[in-house]
């Protein structure tokens, strides 16, 4: 049942992912913009090119050339010359192997470690959801859910969300496996995807404790005195290094920090953020932000404490930076909120109705993807 299971979300994940470039040319010919197919339009990279928008040239960028001497012509337009230390290194530096390693072009190289991260992701969260004591058949819709969700399409683009949820569910996974070792691996490599990634550290502590059977002071202070739980402190450690190298390049040690500034983002109380711009997307996402929001508080007697700290940090987070944009797919990666007691009924009786629902959604979401919309930013 279970590999059955799997292979099923694998072929959902990988038909996904192979359709959206064909989608992509389904479209432009629909809008007229071309009468046929041509042998230039179906070369490799104009198709994979469709994967990549917005932060896709970022990682392009530093994939190629690393975070030190890029070329004048690839920064005409930058605001800084430290603009590129907003985006973290692990994902650009797997494309960047698999270049060298395999000679391949960064769309087909960002193409492969796409694929291997969102089969990585179903395989991990499958078996992530039945450690949580899921019925398999539960778990399974809970996963195809997630993999049909309109702003879950990020985890198939040339982005860092497939692989910042493969790694940060990998890192629950393995504290209740008790494997600390991997978790280490995990955890560290976590903190090397996402600004966001260190803060992490606090739900997985949490969940390390629950997981331990403990509570109150004394159970926290029995934890205390175990070795692995400590084993979390890799995370603060990579981003020590992590601060050291960017001091080595840029002389700033929060080079990451500045940066945001290039994005007119600035610190203030997170949720003066919404409806801070007039613009429909924002105003929107906005919207969506309050309702996830609230199904957040609906489920707080449901959730595990280290859900409810995950998601509120992941929520919080970025919005203390003064912007909603690209919270659509910072909530992707948020998994608690496709775990609902509450209407898990509803889900299994309408299972199909919703995941064709949520595929036309997906529909709309990437025609605003191609067109460059910043509600898919």
């Amino acid at each position: 049942m279970q590999n059955r299971n799997l292979i099923k979300l694998l072929l959902i994940a990988l038909t996904v992912k192979f359709c959206i470039p064909f989608l992509a040319l389904l479209f432009q010919w629909y809008t007229g913009g071309f009468t046929g197919l041509s042998d230039e339009l179906l070369q490799t990279d104009p198709l994979l090119e469709s994967y990549s928008r917005a932060d896709a040239g970022w990682y392009r960028v530093i994939a190629l050339y690393g975070y030190s001497g890029i070329p004048e012509h690839e920064m005409a337009g930058w605001g800084n010359d430290k603009l590129h230390f907003a985006f973290f290194p692990l994902f650009p530096a797997c494309i960047s192997a698999l270049m060298h390693i395999l000679g391949l072009t960064f769309h087909s190289a960002a193409f492969v470690f796409s694929l291997c991260t969102i089969a990585s992701l179903v395989i991990v969260s499958y078996h992530f959801l039945l450690s949580l004591k899921l019925p398999e058949d539960r778990a399974f819709r809970i996963v195809a859910l997630m993999l049909f969700f309109p702003f879950s399409l990020h985890f198939y683009f040339v982005y860092t969300e497939s692989l910042f949820l493969t790694l940060l569910l990998s890192s629950f996974l393995l504290i209740h496996k008790k494997r600390w070792i991997w978790l280490m691996l995990c955890a560290g490599l976590l903190v090397l995807t996402r600004p966001n990634g260190l803060f992490m550290i606090l739900p997985l502590w949490l969940y390390q404790f629950e997981q331990s059977g403990k509570s109150g002071v004394n159970g926290l202070c029995s934890a205390l005195r175990t070795a692995s739980f400590y084993a979390l402190l890799i995370m603060p450690l990579v981003f020590l290094v992590w601060m050291v190298f960017q001091y080595c390049i840029s002389g700033d040690y929060f080079a990451f920090a500045t940066a945001q500034s290039g994005w007119n983002k600035h610190a203030m109380f997170p949720l003066l953020a919404l409806f801070r711009n007039g613009f429909w997307q924002e105003q929107l996402t906005s919207v969506y932000c309050i309702l996830v929001m609230l199904l957040a508080i609906w489920n707080i007697r449901v959730w595990p404490g280290s859900f409810s700290l995950l998601f509120w940090i992941g929520m919080l987070l970025p919005l203390s930076a003064g912007s909603v944009i690209s919270m659509n797919r910072y909530i992707a990666v948020l998994f608690p909120i496709y775990i609902q007691d509450k209407i898990a009924d509803f889900t299994a009786r309408n299972f199909k109705r919703i995941c064709l629902l949520l595929m036309l959604l997906q529909l709309i979401c990437l025609k605003l993807w191609l067109d460059g919309n910043s509600l898919m930013y």
